[in-house]
């Protein structure tokens, strides 16, 4: 089908009725049937997220997280059309990997059950559902990950919304195996996100739905570390990880989940120094 939604106990009850009236997809037939039940979640009120005008706004890259699984057979359109949507600068496309899908026969590489906790917040703030893959577009509003029309049309939506000023600045230690980053908050009410992430994976599938596969993944995140308040956000880097790593910087309202802005940072070398400002 369309889309997977994880065991009922991870369910939050209105995801849970959702399944229970056939918004539910059969395991690992590969097929793309969208249930009605998926559509893409109304365009937020400005009361739902960010203030309509605030003082200093402009425009800004809008955020799209995509959760997903390699082992998921409906979530390999999805991971395209991530990478093809992360290519401008007018999106900041990240890949969270949920670990809920692990036991049908192949371990993503690449999940983490905080992925899956991230996914479940959102729910929370949204309309309950928890479903793979799924797209959720600067925090307010989710859709099915592999609908590209549906996902060009939100991502056009939010970047008309205006978002605060914002600068940031990254400093890598001398082993390389750190990166401080400072955000410039003006408000005290929201949260600094930053995430570590990396693409140009390439997984040969052995197991599961997308057995005899090769699964290639982008944007995909390693690292997620928030702060509220004043300080800097440190983020530990894996020397085994890829070479093509780069930073997100994200304003997040820690009550709606909404983004009110956000920032890319090249991840700067050992010893040197990576800025932002917009």
């Amino acid at each position: 089908m369309g889309r997977r939604q994880p065991p009922p106990a991870l369910l939050a009850l209105p995801a849970l009725l959702a399944l229970l009236v056939g918004a539910g997809c059969g395991a690992g037939d590969g097929r793309d049937h969208l249930a009605p039940a998926a559509a893409a979640s109304p365009a937020p009120s400005p009361a739902a997220g960010a203030e309509a005008d605030p003082a200093g706004a402009e425009a800004g890259p809008v955020v799209v997280e995509l959760f997903t699984s390699q082992g998921c057979s409906s979530c390999p359109p999805a991971d395209r059309l991530l990478s093809q949507l992360g290519t401008g600068d007018e999106v900041i496309a990240l890949a969270f990997h949920v670990d809920y899908w692990n036991d049908l026969g192949w371990s993503d590489p690449f999940s983490s059950p905080a992925w899956s906790a991230r996914q479940r917040a959102y729910a929370k703030h949204l309309d309950g559902r928890v479903y793979t893959p799924q797209l959720v577009v600067q925090g307010r509003r989710h859709l099915v990950g592999s609908r590209a029309g549906e996902a060009r049309t939100a991502i056009a939506e939010a970047a008309g919304a205006p978002q605060r000023a914002l600068a940031a600045t990254a400093r890598r230690d001398g082993d390389g195996r750190s990166v401080r980053v400072e955000v410039e908050l003006a408000e005290t009410d929201v949260a600094a996100v930053v995430a570590l992430y990396d693409s140009g994976h390439s997984t040969e599938v052995s197991a599961g739905e997308n057995r005899g596969r090769t699964l290639r993944d982008d944007y995909v995140v390693r690292r997620l570390v928030e702060r509220r308040g004043p300080g800097a956000v440190v983020v530990d880097i894996d020397p085994a990880w890829t070479d093509a790593l780069g930073l997100a910087v994200l304003v997040q309202d820690p009550e709606t989940m909404a983004i009110r802005a956000a920032t890319t940072l090249p991840l700067p070398g050992p010893g040197q120094v990576t800025s932002s400002r917009r």
